[in-house]
């Protein structure tokens, strides 16, 4: 036995609840040790290499077939480290390296047909005709019964040719995405195989170069998928009829295009007309309750039931803003990411006739009136042309001093007795940032007492995303009694982990509207 008071039944749970580090660790302290982890040393599985000129990493092949474990793998993953990605793209890609292409691709056939209780299968390539590659691949996928999820980037279209001649069903999850120009209906195509089962389905139409045309999917799809409840789709147009008869179970609808002025929606003019909050309610989408991405959703009659409101592209309009408002009054948002232009400190400075009218407390009251029970509030602001550096004085840390402590900046949030969320992100230096993260607890403790309801804040600096900071309110159980310096706004914050305020987002943004979270949602949390 692994713990003798314990017994298998009881060890299986808590090795169930370890991270891989920990189990590592746990590995060593006895000779019996290593037969009970290493199953759950495998379960969830990166197999990419580690530096640019190694695709696989053999050492975890090698541990895998010398005892036996692929049956244990329940999620495998081929995901370059991010700053591996572009020599992989390089190095693979040469015709020199093409027996070091097969050889990985035959690897990951091997792993993929004896993993036979596969559950999930990821893999991010940066080179064309993988798939064609090995065909084991596919068929093996084909074969395992547990799979549900599957995400496939970089596709080209051989690859396609590939997903087409070798159909997989019976999955909940499909993530496609492009790296060449194709027909996108054939991607709708590959999806079809699952159609009746998918839950979840992302279709990205990456291509290069950029300045490419987008892609139409205004005419028919040739499928239903009456079980789907979350579609994401990239540089993909298409009109809300289409909308409403493929996907009749739509709950949380994200769609974006990599030019902003670009509408990925094309509306009829007799649904603009009906889209209007004082309008007769135009039954198109019943069950949609959260749209995420461009400006252009607002557009769509759902206000009744509308809880999650995420909006990335910027308000850079009086207008734009006020539409943002209207939607607002009229839904029982319950979650709401926004990104704002509001007054800089240059503008503060000078002011005129043709300043920027809306400053950041004035945004963050006008925005509070609006949202009586939003749990989680993310606010992003942009300053126009005002560009802050080093030089001028504004780090990161002064940046984010300068629009959250100005008096009474935050407190119109006070209001919402239901909100345990808060996030702010403020423009920084771009390319003058430091690798030591700004110290804001002061700027912490000061929003966490100027909002006694809230649990968590996160403060991010706009410019290369370099420097996010979470926060929770201190707790009893944190092993510091709350002085009174505490109650005067001091030490009340405690940091923590990205994956804590992950955990915490999740709560407030998702589950508080009993909505179903994306199963693949790294693209939606920074």
């Amino acid at each position: 036995m692994l713990l003798p008071p314990l017994n298998d039944d009881c060890c299986t749970i808590i090795l169930s609840m370890l991270v891989t580090p920990d189990l590592a660790a746990l590995s060593r302290v006895s000779q019996v040790a290593p037969s009970y982890v290493r199953p759950w040393l495998v379960r969830d599985l990166n197999i990419a290499g580690s530096h640019g000129t190694h695709f696989i990493n053999r050492d975890i092949y090698d541990f895998i077939f010398r005892y036996a474990l692929a049956p244990y793998i329940e999620v495998l993953k081929m995901i370059p480290r991010r700053e591996c990605k572009p020599s992989f793209s390089n190095y693979f890609s040469r015709r020199e390296n093409q027996s070091l292409v097969r050889e990985a691709m035959n690897i990951i056939a091997e792993i993929v047909e004896a993993a036979v209780n596969i559950r999930s299968f990821r893999m991010d390539t940066f080179f064309g005709q993988f798939l064609e590659e090995d065909p084991r691949i596919l068929i093996s996928l084909q074969r395992h019964p547990r799979l549900r999820t599957l995400q496939l980037n970089g596709l080209r279209v051989t690859d396609v040719d590939s997903l087409l001649a070798h159909p997989i069903s019976d999955l909940l999850c499909l993530q496609l995405s492009t790296s060449e120009a194709m027909d996108v209906q054939r991607l709708f195509e590959v999806a079809r195989s699952s159609s009746q089962t998918l839950e979840e389905l992302l279709i990205s139409y990456h291509i290069c170069p950029y300045n490419s045309p987008d892609a139409d999917c205004r005419s028919a799809i040739l499928a239903s998928y009456p079980c789907l409840q979350r579609l994401l789709l990239r540089d993909i147009k298409m009109d809300p009829s289409g909308l409403s008869q493929v996907f009749p179970s739509l709950q949380n609808l994200k769609m974006g295009m990599l030019h902003d002025q670009v509408s990925p929606i094309i509306l009829p003019t007799d649904l603009v007309c009906e889209s209007k909050p004082n309008a007769t309610p135009f039954n198109l989408l019943p069950g949609l309750r959260s749209i995420d991405g461009h400006s252009a959703l607002l557009a769509l009659p759902l206000y009744s039931h509308l809880q999650r409101l995420h909006i990335s592209e910027i308000a850079s309009t009086q207008e734009s803003f006020e539409d943002l408002l209207t939607v607002m009054k009229c839904s029982p948002l319950i979650s709401i990411s926004l990104c704002i232009r509001a007054r800089s400190p240059t503008e503060e400075l000078s002011l005129s006739p043709n300043t920027w009218p809306f400053t950041i407390p004035y945004t963050i009251s006008a925005v509070a009136k609006c949202v009586p029970l939003a749990q989680f509030l993310e606010l992003s602001f942009n300053w126009g042309r005002f560009r802050p550096g080093l030089a001028s004085g504004f780090s990161a840390r002064t940046c984010l001093e300068w629009a959250l402590s100005s008096e009474s900046a935050c407190a119109p949030l006070a209001a919402l007795s239901d909100l345990r969320f808060v996030s702010f992100t403020v423009p920084a230096p771009g390319r003058e940032y430091d690798e030591n993260p700004p110290h804001m607890q002061d700027i912490a403790d000061n929003v966490l007492c100027t909002l006694p309801t809230i649990k968590y804040l996160a403060m991010r600096s706009w410019g290369l995303l370099r420097h996010r900071l979470y926060f929770r309110r201190r707790k009893s159980s944190d092993g510091e009694t709350l002085s009174s310096e505490s109650a005067g706004g001091k030490n009340l914050a405690v940091q923590i982990t990205r994956s804590e305020a992950h955990a915490a987002y999740l709560n407030y943004s998702w589950e508080a509207t009993d909505l179903q979270g994306w199963c693949v949602g790294e693209h939606e949390w920074q």
